[in-house]
């Protein structure tokens, strides 16, 4: 049996995915903010499931639960 691996997206591809400007996740990831990411040498990676899994632990029912996380 042989995984399928997803290919990673880049931090254009994933920014997109956000609707947000590269430097917008660029300062997500400086301050620990984003989704995880790979890293190889200067190449940013982001797997599609931790993009996933990130804008679920995002969610929230009301701007009270919101204030709650922050």
């Amino acid at each position: 049996m042989s995984t399928v691996i997803e290919p990673l997206l880049s931090t254009d591809e994933t920014a997109a995915i956000f609707g947000i400007t590269r430097g917008r996740l660029e300062a997500w990831r400086v301050a620990g903010k984003g989704p995880r990411f790979v890293k190889w040498g200067r190449a940013i990676r982001y797997d599609r499931k931790d993009v996933t899994d990130w804008i679920e632990a995002q969610k929230v029912a009301s701007t009270s639960a919101y204030s709650a996380k922050a």
